[in-house]
């Protein structure tokens, strides 16, 4: 009986344990859930329909504007702390990957890259890009940032991202 008894604290203990380390909307309760919740739902839609690739520095005002306005639209004013910080961090970041696996899901798709090998897509890869040409009249090739095409798109576009950094820089 004791040894029972002794099983279930346990396992009551990690549990509390866990739930203070998690990123579950579960460990807030009252008017913080509910600011949390109003801050998540605003930095999904500003991940999904305004800025999906923020940098660090972004990221945090965007979540500040973003704990200001939850704030205002439920009329409950509350300090952000560090519990609520990761929550809405990790908010984004989950967002932002669902989006990439989206795209590169429906890129697969669109040219048939589901089941090819890397190589092939490697080669379709780098005619489609230097067929499109941006808006300057450009090709894309030329312009895109070190490391853009490095999305893993079918699993073989690192090596393309490699292949389009060494013809610019003339190698």
């Amino acid at each position: 009986m004791q040894h029972n008894q002794l099983s279930v604290k346990v396992r009551v203990t990690s549990r509390v344990h866990n739930n203070r380390n998690s990123r579950s909307i579960a460990r807030f309760q009252g008017d913080e859930r509910a600011v949390v919740e109003e801050a998540a739902r605003l930095i999904k839609l500003h991940t999904l329909f305004k800025d999906p690739l923020p940098d660090l520095a972004h990221t945090a005002m965007i979540i500040e504007q973003l704990w200001e306005e939850a704030q205002s639209n439920t009329g409950v004013k509350m300090d952000k702390d560090d519990k609520i910080e990761g929550y809405l961090r990790s908010i984004q970041s989950r967002t932002r990957s669902y989006l990439l696996h989206e795209i590169k899901k429906n890129i697969d798709i669109l040219y048939g890259f589901a089941d090819k090998p890397s190589t092939f897509i490697r080669v379709h890869v780098r005619r489609l890009m230097e067929g499109d040409c941006n808006v300057d009249g450009g090709s894309w090739a030329e312009v895109l940032p070190r490391g853009t095409v490095s999305l893993g798109i079918g699993g073989g576009s690192a090596a393309m991202g490699r292949g389009l950094r060494r013809r610019r820089l003339g190698g």
